[in-house]
């Protein structure tokens, strides 16, 4: 069913406007009127939010086949977040009465994203229980868990992560530093690697491991 309904999906946005944009590149900037949904045909889309520091604090990675700032669409309110391009991103951009006339027309698509946002919300729950119960050594491994999930090209027994420290950082709502030193604790431990393309996860289960017992 969701192959199908993300074909029709596709369908319906290609009929509009397709951009591409280099990394860096912000789609969406925070606090503004939204009145466009974008539809992720290739590449990935980082939604984050500044915090008082002036720190990037990332909520969210959107792949292929996502849609966004859909919820502010939906409730007809400003988006609060900043969307902004991973890598190499291409997309489809369509007016917000078009798509809200599409899913109004479309209960087998509006059942698809329902189910999509349950995920999401679920993942969005996990991840704050490590923030406010979890230490700063368990945030990094919770981080790179779910990073390897969602965006991890698995080669053989690794798992490459196209992300750098920094980028862990502000995934995982600690300072560079910080990710630094727990890095390197797990990069002694023989459960990762570093290198100029990103981080390589040598034992997933061995990272999901030490998450379960709290070490």
């Amino acid at each position: 069913m969701s192959v199908a309904t993300i074909r029709k999906i596709t369908q319906f946005m290609s009929r509009f406007e397709e951009r591409s944009y280099k990394k860096g590149q912000v789609l969406v900037f925070g606090n503004e009127p939204v009145s466009s949904v974008y539809f992720v045909v290739e590449g990935q889309v980082r939604q984050y939010d500044i915090s008082y520091r002036g720190d990037e604090v990332v909520v969210n990675v959107l792949c292929t086949a996502g849609l966004f700032p859909l919820s502010s669409a939906l409730a007809g309110v400003a988006n609060r977040y900043f969307f902004e391009a991973a890598g190499p991103v291409r997309l489809y951009r369509a007016p917000v009465d078009a798509v809200l006339e599409f899913l109004k027309t479309n209960p087998d698509v509006v059942w698809y994203l329902l189910s999509q946002a349950s995920v999401g919300a679920s993942n969005m729950f996990d991840r704050l229980a490590h923030i406010m119960g979890g230490s700063a050594h368990s945030r990094v491994l919770y981080e790179l868990i779910a990073q390897g999930q969602l965006i991890g090209e698995k080669r053989q027994a690794t798992w490459h992560l196209a992300i750098n420290e920094s980028e862990l950082a502000a995934r995982s709502g600690l300072s560079r530093e910080t990710v630094s030193r727990e890095v390197h604790k797990l990069k002694e431990a023989g459960l990762l690697d570093v290198s100029r393309k990103g981080i390589v996860l040598q034992n997933l289960d061995g990272i999901v491991a030490k998450l379960r017992v709290g070490l």
